[in-house]
C-alpha cells in the first residue's frame, strides 16, 4: 500500500472525493492496552510492539501486490490514525475496474488482518463502497462512515465483513471468474 495520496487530489492539489473501494480497520483492545500498563517504560515496550507488528504488516502486504500495481502507487491511499487504518482505491467506469479495485482492497485487508494476527493483536474492520477523500490531512466521505458503523456494530469479533453492494460484487465477480 502506498503513502501517496494523490488518488484524491485533484490537477491543482485540492482535496476531491472519488468513487472507491474503501477499508476501515481497527485494532482490537487498544484502550485497554494503552491503559493497562503503569510505568512508561512498560507502556513505551508495548508501543514498540504495536509499531513494529503494524509496520511487519505493512511490508507483508507490499510484499504480496504485483509490481505493476506498485508503479501505479498514486492509485490508492492508506492512512494510519491512532489504532486504525484507512485506505481506498478508486475505481472508473471501465470494463472490469470496478471488481479490480474491489479485489485489490480484498486481498490486502485479508493479508494486513493474517500478519496482525501473527504479530498478536486482532483486528476487525469493514469494506464498503462510496465516495472517500483519503490524504494526508482529511479522511471524509460517506464510505468511511459505513465502514466504521459497520466495523463497530457488526464486525464484533476478529472479522472483516463486506457491506452488501460490495459483497455482492466479489461473489459475482468469483462466480463469473469460476465459470470461466
Amino acid at each position: 500500500m502506498s503513502e501517496s495520496t494523490s488518488a484524491y487530489l485533484d490537477r491543482n492539489g485540492r482535496p476531491c472525493l472519488r468513487q472507491s473501494i474503501v477499508a476501515f480497520i481497527d485494532v482490537l483492545g487498544f484502550s485497554q492496552i494503552a491503559t493497562s500498563t503503569a510505568s512508561m517504560e512498560d507502556s513505551q515496550q508495548i508501543l514498540d510492539k504495536i509499531a513494529s507488528a503494524i509496520e511487519d504488516s505493512r511490508h507483508f502486504v507490499r510484499q504480496t501486490i504485483p509490481e505493476s500495481d506498485i508503479a501505479q502507487g498514486n492509485r490508492w491511499a492508506t492512512k494510519f490514525f491512532s489504532d486504525n487504518l484507512a485506505f481506498g482505491y478508486p475505481f472508473n467506469d471501465e470494463p472490469g475496474n470496478h471488481e479490480a479495485s474491489a479485489w485489490f482492497i480484498v486481498r490486502c485487508a485479508q493479508r494486513y488482518q493474517l500478519k496482525m494476527t501473527m504479530n498478536e493483536f486482532f483486528v476487525r474492520g469493514a469494506l464498503a463502497q462510496g465516495p472517500i477523500c483519503l490524504t494526508d490531512e482529511i479522511i471524509f466521505g460517506s464510505a468511511l462512515i459505513e465502514c466504521y458503523l459497520l466495523e463497530s456494530k457488526a464486525s464484533i469479533v476478529p472479522r472483516i465483513v463486506l457491506a452488501e453492494p460490495l459483497q455482492q460484487l466479489v461473489l459475482n465477480s468469483y462466480r463469473d471468474h469460476s465459470r470461466a
